[in-house]
């Protein structure tokens, strides 16, 4: 959920099924009452409930998903550009990838630098990269952050949160150094 300039925009239902039609009536009360505008990113597996409400619908974007992303090799004719960057940022060498474990992970303080620093980068203000930094180091599951090093320096972070689309996860946020290759 994002709040921004009397808006507030949901992107994808994570919790249980029987629960997202009450859910959503909850989030348009509060819509109501503080005179926001409601706006609902979805699967189209969900626009029944949403018509009988009286939402409208319209079709927007495209949703790719990675099917059996535990499977996934860098061999194959599929997912090509996705292969490339993967092999690509891989040949300049001694690169790790580990699934970020919280707040006891030994590299927090370097996640919340690396957050602060994309912040700053990219012009947003101190206050957005310490709130975006808590909730980041902070985030337990159901959300996985992954974080990307080479050398012994942390370059990103990626985290990944429910889509509430079969199991699957929404890459939700990316950080990255000022330096690293695209």
């Amino acid at each position: 959920v994002n709040l921004q300039n009397r808006s507030l925009f949901a992107l994808f239902y994570a919790g249980p099924p029987n629960r997202f039609l009450a859910t959503i009536s909850e989030l348009e009360t509060l819509c109501d009452a503080r005179q926001y505008d409601f706006t609902l990113l979805t699967t189209q597996d969900m626009i029944p409930g949403l018509a009988s409400r009286g939402f409208t619908t319209t079709p927007f974007g495209v949703l790719q998903t990675l099917d059996h992303l535990d499977a996934f090799t860098l061999e194959g004719g599929q997912m090509r550009r996705l292969r490339y960057y993967v092999n690509r940022y891989a040949q300049l060498g001694d690169c790790r990838l580990h699934e970020y474990r919280g707040n006891t992970d030994a590299r927090r303080q370097d996640l919340i630098e690396l957050i602060h620093k994309w912040a700053a980068h990219r012009g947003n203000a101190d206050s957005v990269a310490d709130q975006t930094a808590t909730l980041v180091s902070e985030a337990v599951l159901p959300h996985q952050i992954f974080l990307v090093e080479r050398k012994e320096r942390l370059e990103a972070a990626l985290v990944l949160s429910p889509a509430g689309l079969h199991d699957g996860y929404l890459l939700d946020l990316e950080f990255y150094a000022e330096d690293v290759p695209a």
